[in-house]
C-alpha cells in the first residue's frame, strides 16, 4: 500500500473545505516551537563563536606582546630598579634604543574624548601596554601595539617586569584579560644581549 504524500493530503483538504482551526493552530504552534529552538541554537552558537574568537585574539595578542617585550628587554641598557632589598627587584626604567633614556612600561586605559582618545592610568591594572620615557611621574611615548590590536573583544594587558641582578636576567609576567574576566598568563625570562648596568 502506497503512503499518501503531502500534495495528495493538501489537495483532499482543499476539496473538502480546507483545514480546521485546530489543525491550523497545531501547525502554527509547531512552527513556533521549531523557530524558537532555532533562535536559541543560533544565539548559543554565536556566543560560542565569540568566546572562541576572543580566546584566539587573546593568544595572538599574547604572542605579539611577548615578542615585542623580548626584543625590547634584550637590548635594554642602564636599568633603574625599584627601591628594595634582594637581588630580584621590579624594573623602574631602562635605556632603550627606540624610546631613549628612562624608558618605562605602563598599562594605560583608552578614554574617549570627543573624536579622539586620551590615555590614563588603568584602575584595575590592566590596559594597553605603552613604552615611553618617564619624567616627573608622566609617561610620554607610544603604545606597543595600536588600540586595534586589543580587538573588538575588549582585551586588556598587564605586565610585571623584574630584574635579577645576580643572574643578570629579566623576568616578565604578562597577562591578557578577556571581558569575561578569564586571564591568559605567560611568564618568561629575557637574557639581555649585553649585561646592563644598574643605576641608582
Amino acid at each position: 500500500m502506497k503512503k499518501p504524500d503531502w500534495k495528495t493530503i493538501l489537495k483532499k483538504k482543499l476539496e473538502h473545505g480546507g483545514f480546521t482551526i485546530a489543525e491550523t493552530l497545531i501547525t502554527v504552534l509547531l512552527l513556533l516551537l521549531v523557530s524558537g529552538g532555532l533562535a536559541g541554537g543560533v544565539r548559543f552558537a554565536t556566543e560560542k563563536y565569540n568566546q572562541a574568537m576572543a580566546q584566539s585574539e587573546a593568544k595572538v595578542l599574547m604572542s605579539t606582546l611577548t615578542n615585542i617585550l623580548k626584543c625590547e628587554l634584550g637590548d635594554a641598557r642602564r636599568i633603574t630598579l625599584e627601591d628594595g632589598a634582594g637581588s630580584v627587584r621590579p624594573l623602574k626604567s631602562y635605556f632603550s634604543y627606540v624610546y631613549g633614556n628612562k624608558t618605562a612600561l605602563s598599562e594605560l586605559m583608552a578614554v574617549e574624548v570627543g573624536e579622539n582618545y586620551a590615555f590614563s592610568e588603568s584602575s584595575d591594572g590592566y590596559g594597553e601596554l605603552m613604552l615611553g620615557t618617564q619624567s616627573g611621574g608622566v609617561i610620554k611615548g607610544n603604545l606597543l601595539l595600536s588600540s586595534a590590536a586589543y580587538s573588538k573583544y575588549h582585551l586588556k594587558a598587564a605586565a610585571n617586569v623584574t630584574y635579577d641582578t645576580a643572574a643578570h636576567l629579566f623576568h616578565v609576567e604578562l597577562k591578557i584579560k578577556k571581558p569575561d574576566g578569564t586571564i591568559l598568563e605567560n611568564d618568561f625570562d629575557v637574557l639581555p644581549l649585553n649585561t646592563p648596568t644598574v643605576e641608582t
